[in-house]
């Protein structure tokens, strides 16, 4: 749906600063609904405030284009990392993937228990929790990206076609089923992520020839075997996590992220106290250091070390839309309307056709019963 790059933001102090700038398609400029998905999107994320969400500074329009600013992470997506550990015939640690999956849920409850200025919940789920859409910087910081498909009630337009989105191998039975979603679906998502990392296998992943719709099934009725029948040296409480959260009865996962998290750190402090960001950052570091030729994509600009840039810091363009925007509180959605379902248009023409029938079949009609009287 978008594109990113970098550019340079107001450098502060003489310090140098990047952003990340997120692109609307050129093509999409003059979609209503694409252009509402992405003004939602930044107006959304403008308002996470947590270390384990990368932040969001401006939402503006220029030249036709929307776009918005985003913090820069230095660093690699974890479905990256994953790919050259894979290549070098390795697995992450238990340890890492504990640390980063805990990570990751504290941001999804960040998300999950936001308000509205009333106090009454957004619904916010995030719908696309996958390796793709978390940033590991080289500070060791977890940064959760790509809210672009998050379902805030008040705001977005419900649709068929926006029912199922994200990435179809992780996503949860009632995403996968286009049923309601609430925070456990995102629940589901850590732990097809859990599952995979300590495993190294896809867990609904099909060959990339398969259609979605068998991905989809699988994720519904297929087989979710135990991580220790794959990796038995995998500690028991992370299996006994993972497995968990992976119940097709959301009333059975944990009913939170938070609960999640809760649960990994408990393990993490019995198992690899010493273990900081510090310690992801060193780890990444090797692994990336060591990586195959090929297996790791060059970066498109070579930076330093870059101070971290805050939304304090940041100056706004004159382009900027909004800015901290509070979101309206949730409001009754609309039923969807289904792809069958005639546009505003064909009813029109066709009542304007069924309209032109009548008035002839009336005068039809008068004229034969004129002829029947001999008036005519």
């Amino acid at each position: 749906m978008a594109e990113v790059f970098l550019a340079k933001a107001p450098s502060i102090q003489g310090q140098p600063r990047l952003v990340a700038v997120k692109r609307m398609h050129p093509q999409l400029g003059n979609d209503r609904a694409a252009v509402d998905m992405l003004v939602q999107e930044a107006k959304l994320c403008m308002r996470f405030d947590h270390p384990a969400i990368a932040q969001t500074f401006e939402l503006g329009h220029h030249d036709g284009v929307w776009y918005f600013v985003m913090e820069y992470v230095d660093g690699v997506d974890l479905g990256a990392l994953v790919q050259v550990v894979s290549a070098m015939g390795e697995r992450l640690d238990p340890v890492a993937v504990a640390f980063i999956v805990s990570a990751m849920a504290r941001g999804l409850d960040h998300a999950h228990t936001m308000r509205g200025t009333d106090g009454r919940p957004l619904g916010i789920v995030h719908r696309d929790v996958s390796p793709q859409n978390v940033l590991i910087s080289t500070r060791g910081e977890v940064k959760l990206i790509d809210f672009g498909v998050a379902k805030v009630a008040a705001k977005v337009e419900q649709t068929i076609a926006g029912v199922i989105k994200g990435k179809y191998a992780y996503m949860s039975p009632e995403q996968a089923g286009a049923q309601p979603l609430d925070p456990r679906s995102d629940v589901f998502s850590l732990g097809i992520c859990l599952f995979e990392l300590l495993t190294t296998q896809g867990l609904f992943r099909q060959k990339e020839t398969a259609s979605p719709f068998a991905v989809l099934h699988a994720v519904r009725e297929g087989v979710i075997p135990p991580v220790r029948s794959i990796m038995p040296d995998v500690p028991q409480p992370l299996a006994d996590i993972t497995a968990h959260c992976l119940n097709r009865d959301r009333n059975l996962r944990p009913s939170s992220a938070a609960e999640v998290a809760d649960a990994l750190d408990r393990w993490l402090s019995s198992a690899a106290p010493g273990f900081d960001a510090a310690a992801l950052a060193a780890l990444v570091a090797g692994i990336l250091a060591d990586a195959p030729e090929g297996t790791r994509q060059p970066s498109d600009v070579e930076t330093p070390p870059l101070p971290h840039l805050d939304r304090t810091s940041f100056l706004q363009s004159p382009f900027t839309i909004v800015s901290q925007i509070p979101l309206a509180p949730p409001a009754i959605a609309s039923p969807a309307r289904p792809d069958w379902w005639p546009t505003r248009r064909a009813t029109l023409q066709f009542l304007a056709v069924g309209a032109g029938a009548l008035v002839f079949t009336l005068a039809w009609m008068i004229v034969a019963a004129l002829v029947r009287s001999g008036s005519l």
